[in-house]
This record gives C-alpha cells, sequence and structure tokens, in this order.
C-alpha cells in the first residue's frame, strides 16, 4: 500500500505493515540521530504519571539534557526518560525530509516519540486522527472503541484521559478492541475518538502526523503556502496544547 492509499477517513483502526520501510526514516538509529544532533539541548520528561484530584500528570520534573548523551544512553540500555514533542525536529530540522507521511492538508502537524523500554502513555483519546510510524524499536498498542463509555478524568485541548486505574494503566477498562504490536516500518490509523494505551517494549523512535480541517486546508493552501500554514499551526498546538 502506497501511502497516498491510506484510508485517512476511516473510523476503524488501520495497520499497514511494513508502510514506513522505504522512508529515510527508516534508516534512523540512535548513533546517528545523535550525531545529527550534536549538543542542542531538548527536555526529557519522566515516564510515570499519577493522578491528583481529576487531573493526570508526569511523576516528576522535565529536565534539559543534549540530545547525543540522551540517545547515547538510550543505545546502552540505560534508563532513561521520555522525549515527545517537536524538539527533535527542532534541534534536527532535516528530519522532516526523512519522513513521508500522506497530505493531509497544511493544518496537520508531526511529532518524534523517542523512549526507553517499559515507557507507557494512560488510556486517552485524541481529538484528531492520527497516523503513526514505528520506525526503531517495537510498541504494543491496546485500543478501544469509542463506543466503550469509558469514564473521563482530566481534559486537555488535544486529548482526554480516562479514569480507570487512575488513567494510567488498562486494568479496568476490560479487554481491548485492537491489541497489535507495532514493528520498525509499521504503520498505525488512529481515527478520532479510539481509547488507546501504548508500552514501549524496546527502546524505541515512533513519528505520528495528527491533522485537521482537510477541506479548508485545501482552500488555505491556495492562497498561502502550505509549509507557512503548517508552522503556524504547529506553533498554534504547542501554545494551547502542550
Amino acid at each position: 500500500m502506497n501511502n497516498s492509499d491510506i484510508p485517512i477517513t476511516s473510523r476503524e483502526p488501520v495497520v499497514i505493515r511494513g508502510g514506513a520501510k522505504s522512508w529515510p526514516a527508516a534508516q534512523w538509529t540512535f548513533q546517528s540521530l545523535g550525531e545529527r544532533a550534536g549538543s542542542a539541548l531538548v527536555p526529557i520528561m519522566p515516564t510515570k504519571f499519577k493522578k491528583v484530584g481529576d487531573v493526570i500528570t508526569r511523576d516528576g520534573e522535565t529536565v534539559k539534557v543534549p540530545v547525543k548523551d540522551y540517545l547515547s544512553d538510550l543505545a546502552a540500555g540505560r534508563p532513561v526518560g521520555h522525549l515527545n514533542g517537536s524538539d527533535l525536529f527542532t534541534a534536527i530540522p532535516t528530519l522532516r525530509d526523512d519522513i513521508k507521511f500522506p497530505d493531509v492538508g497544511p493544518f496537520s502537524f508531526d511529532i518524534v516519540w523517542v523512549g526507553a523500554t517499559g515507557n507507557t502513555t494512560p488510556i486517552h483519546f485524541d481529538r484528531m486522527p492520527n497516523v503513526f510510524a514505528q520506525i526503531v524499536g517495537t510498541k504494543r498498542w491496546r485500543l478501544w472503541s469509542p463506543k466503550r463509555k469509558l469514564a473521563l478524568a482530566s481534559w486537555q485541548p488535544g486529548y482526554r484521559f480516562a479514569k480507570v486505574d487512575g488513567g494510567v494503566g488498562p486494568e479496568g477498562a476490560g479487554t481491548p478492541d485492537v491489541d497489535l504490536l507495532l514493528e520498525p516500518g509499521d504503520m498505525l490509523l488512529v481515527p478520532v475518538g479510539w481509547w488507546h494505551h501504548v508500552v514501549t517494549m524496546s527502546s524505541s523512535v515512533s513519528v505520528n502526523r495528527w491533522w485537521a480541517f482537510p477541506k479548508l486546508g485545501k482552500a488555505v493552501g491556495k492562497v498561502l503556502p502550505a509549509r507557512t500554514t503548517r508552522r503556524v499551526f504547529e506553533f498554534a498546538r504547542e501554545l494551547f496544547v502542550s
């Protein structure tokens, strides 16, 4: 399947085995990314979460470290925190040229996720559709249909956490509707509203693209350069969602 053939309007999750194997990003390693980043600093977040009242938040402090040192620790199997967000794209702008997601219009943004074995996300759903690509390592995804009326915990502009098991683990959510392992080169389409819990099974690098208003984006793209529109959208996302 070509990336242009990915059914981005699907209301069910879609797995595309090997969909990213032909990307330049498929050649990334912790060492090669560290060499490209040099001494650039990035924020590394704690891997644990906690529930305070109805708010789910990371348990610990975020610290800035050199990308190269962080990636060296990952490659050596030493326990380290979690890197997520557009910070790695800021540190290494040329990374954007290595990913080949389908064109979903300029109202979209890309994120790099880097972390060690055992990292998890609380159960949550996103308020925008998402195409996810596994580049290095493996991740286990458990997904529950929007029809499964899990109780909501804290609200965020871009996503909602579930209350089950404090919103941190899959216990209490019942048997997932989808349970799969993503390996290097695999892709996953996650429609809006699908609850998911992700576990890093081995030290990992992943990327994903969220998007909104595809029809409006095409109209705007006729007036403004898509790259400019995307940067404005990414800035707004970082300002209001992060």
